[in-house]
């Protein structure tokens, strides 16, 4: 790893917790307005708060620009090790367009509890779900519907090459720039694939963090509506195909308006028997424009039940391409 990345999470091992010398809680408070973090970081408003984590637009005194401040909330060995494989993860791969680019790492004690941070590069337009939210009109327009996925697919492409699976591709994953640029981000279940050694020293990523097995709760981690059949009814680990998957699930939402299975989403139907029932339902939204051939691409290849049969990242960026 870069000596950046070493200075800026220094204290950011699991041996520390393993010693003794960190210790987690699960109840991490909201920081307020100008509370400063690691001497360095100056919070400015809370931008987002999911089950691991809460993000905050931050004032970095040091590079003098804001930054999105990520701060885990979750407890123990399991908080550092997924805060310590983002930190790795982003940090070797953000250099790369569609990848949302790594700032800095570390441990924070001014909440009065010891949690690890990461320091993202601040995407203005927040997420590709806020967008569709800000939106109600209906679906983007193809242009930007190109804008923002085509460069997060070559991010996911580039996480393919490397070695990498992400588990976790959703539209709350992909963070739009305020020129509407798509970048891939979250990296804290990403799993290195066991015959991908080459692949994951090239990209200089420690094999220790990103190819140890996963654990039960990391491997349970994910979305449901976002994950491929042979993860939910099987019980696979997610692969790259599944990645595709769930990317193309994304593809159709955003240039239709609508999930491919929405229609099951309904009391009454599991989610998972439902995939295995039915067909997806992908319809021209109301203005029509969305070639049959990229539709059918998507529900086809990009949507096989069999992951075999799925097509790979680069043919999915081909097919948005063709828009």
């Amino acid at each position: 790893m870069s000596e950046y990345f070493h200075a800026t999470t220094n204290r950011l091992t699991t041996e520390a917790v393993h010693e003794g010398h960190i210790d987690f809680t699960d109840s991490v408070p909201t920081l307020e307005k100008d509370a400063v973090i690691d001497d360095r970081y100056v919070i400015q408003e809370r931008l987002g708060m999911g089950t691991q984590a809460t993000v905050y637009r931050a004032s970095d005194t040091m590079l003098e620009e804001e930054v999105a401040l990520k701060i885990m909330k979750i407890s123990g060995d399991e908080a550092l090790d997924r805060a310590v494989r983002e930190a790795a993860v982003t940090e070797a791969l953000g250099r790369s367009a569609g990848v949302v680019a790594f700032k800095g790492a570390g441990i924070s004690s001014e909440s009065g509890h010891d949690v690890p941070y990461i320091a993202l590069e601040l995407c203005e337009a927040g997420n590709l779900r806020k967008v569709w939210r800000d939106t109600p009109e209906g679906p983007m327009a193809i242009e930007g519907v190109k804008k923002a996925l085509l460069p997060a697919l070559r991010g996911l492409d580039t996480v393919h090459q490397a070695g990498l699976t992400h588990r976790d591709v959703k539209p709350e994953n992909i963070l739009l720039a305020d020129t509407g640029e798509g970048k891939l981000s979250d990296f804290g279940i990403v799993r290195g694939e066991a015959d991908a050694v080459e692949e994951l020293q090239y990209y200089d990523l420690p094999l220790e963090v990103v190819a140890a097995p996963l654990t039960a709760t990391d491997r349970g981690n994910f979305t449901m509506n976002y994950a491929p059949p042979e993860v939910l009814i099987q019980g696979a680990l997610f692969t790259p195909e599944g990645d595709v998957y769930s990317a193309s699930l994304v593809a159709c939402e955003a240039l239709t308006g609508a999930h491919p299975w929405r229609h099951i989403m309904v009391p009454g139907i599991q989610y998972a028997d439902g995939i295995m029932r039915y067909q997806p339902e992908i319809r021209q939204p109301q203005n029509g424009n969305i070639p049959r051939e990229v539709l059918d691409f998507l529900g086809g290849k990009g949507l096989a039940s069999n992951p075999k049969d799925r097509a790979t990242t680069p043919e999915l960026i081909e097919c948005l391409e063709s828009l």
